[in-house]
């Protein structure tokens, strides 16, 4: 079986670590892992620095594999914003610190041109507004193209929007409208099952250590609800079989919606 390379968006936040660091653990599914950070919770420079001290954390004191690399975005324009209260002041909850470390790194323009001549099939998910989403298909099909974003029933947690669709509205219509697009949305990730609320985890790996600050932090601005969106949606690819495609329209896109089966034996 041909394992797919895995480019994976991310304007890192804590639930960007979080998701990030749970593909990391399966890196043996892909055939490479490309990592763009993007503007979202922070801007694009800064979510580049975040996607460093998260790797440097994971691959402590170990070489990281040359199939892992860093594809900078910041001299594409994109819009950020903030939210301290949910992802801390740095974007990751100001938890972790830059350990020493090498990547491979590429600039944006010099990746596109080398993806699209690649020969595994490509699984494209993008945990961020779509700005350079978008960029990405306009280039390549991926086999599997994974997002989350957007609401259709969920209240909204930006603006009136989910922020995701809010930071780039012409983007994200258009990739949520893509055929093969598969949408974690909010009313995708606000089943009462994966409500972390009083759910702390044991342990001390980084996963565990993301985690249970995210529940920390997030539960400070709702005690009642704390759902980690992007840790959701990247479930999908290990747990495919527990979800279901509605197609729904969402404020003015019709998108394939996920759900979770009720019968799914899926816990986060």
């Amino acid at each position: 079986m041909i394992k797919p390379r895995l480019i994976l968006l991310c304007d890192y936040g804590l639930d960007d670590a979080v998701a990030t660091v749970y593909l990391l653990n399966r890196k043996d599914m892909f055939d490479g892992i490309d990592i763009l950070a993007v503007a979202g919770n922070t801007p694009a420079s800064h979510c580049h620095n975040n996607a460093k001290i998260l790797l440097s954390n994971f691959f402590e004191n170990q070489t990281i594999p040359n199939d892992i690399r860093l594809i900078t975005t910041s001299s594409l324009p994109q819009n950020a914003a903030l939210v301290e209260s949910v992802h801390g002041k740095d974007g990751m909850g100001d938890m972790l610190t830059l350990k020493p470390f090498v990547v491979t790194e590429l600039s944006f323009d010099s990746w596109i041109k080398e993806i699209i001549t690649v020969n595994p099939p490509i699984t494209l998910v993008s945990l961020g507004p779509c700005t350079v989403t978008k960029k990405i298909l306009e280039h390549i099909i991926p086999a599997t193209f994974l997002l989350m974003g957007g609401r259709a029933l969920a209240k909204p947690n930006f603006n009136g929007y989910e922020f995701n669709h809010y930071l780039d509205k012409e983007a994200f219509e258009f990739c949520a409208g893509q055929p093969n697009a598969l949408v974690a949305t909010l009313d995708t990730c606000r089943h009462p099952r994966f409500n972390q609320v009083g759910k702390h985890k044991k342990g001390d790996t980084l996963l565990v250590r993301l985690i249970n600050r995210t529940i920390y932090i997030k539960t400070l601005r709702h005690p009642d609800n704390c759902y980690i969106y992007d840790y959701i949606t990247v479930h999908y690819l290990t747990h495919p079989d527990c979800f279901k495609i509605i197609r729904r329209d969402a404020q003015g896109v019709t998108l394939n919606q996920l759900e979770l089966l009720e019968k799914a034996e899926l816990e986060i």
